[in-house]
C-alpha cells in the first residue's frame, strides 16, 4: 500500500488551491476538527479528507464526519483506490508484479494530485 509523505504545509497549500479565498479559513477549522494521535496519522488524513472532497465544502465536512468514524476508509479511497475496488482479499490473490503495478498506479494518482498547482475556478 501507498503512504505518502505529507506535512501541514500541504494541507495549507492544498485547500488555498482548491477552495476560494473566502472558504480556506472555514475548511482548515472543519479540517482541525479531526486529530489523530499524530501529527502526522492527522496530516495524512486532513489531505485525504481534501484529496476526496475534490473542492467542495460540503464534501469536506462529509469527509470529516466520516473520518472520526473509521479514518481507514477516507485513507484508502484517497491513497489506495484502486486496492479498495478490488478488495484486500482479491489483492492477496494477485501476483507481486501486478500488486507492484497497482501500488505504483495508486501512488502517481495521489502524486499527480498533490503536485497539481494553483487551478482555483471560484
Amino acid at each position: 500500500m501507498f503512504i505518502p509523505n505529507v506535512d501541514r504545509k500541504d494541507v495549507l497549500r492544498v485547500i488555498c488551491r482548491d477552495f476560494s479565498t473566502e472558504d480556506c479559513d472555514r475548511v482548515l477549522s472543519e479540517l482541525d476538527k479531526y486529530q489523530a494521535g499524530s501529527s502526522f496519522g492527522t496530516v495524512r488524513v486532513q489531505m485525504a479528507i481534501l484529496k476526496l472532497a475534490k473542492g467542495r465544502m460540503d464534501e469536506v465536512r462529509r469527509h470529516v464526519r466520516n473520518a472520526m468514524q473509521d479514518f481507514r476508509d477516507e485513507l484508502a479511497a484517497a491513497e489506495n483506490p484502486r486496492l479498495l475496488k478490488i478488495g484486500f482479499v482479491e489483492y492477496g490473490k494477485l501476483k507481486e508484479d501486478q500488486r507492484a503495478k497497482l501500488k505504483q498506479e495508486d501512488q502517481q494518482e495521489y502524486e499527480a494530485w498533490l503536485a497539481i498547482e494553483n487551478v482555483r475556478v471560484r
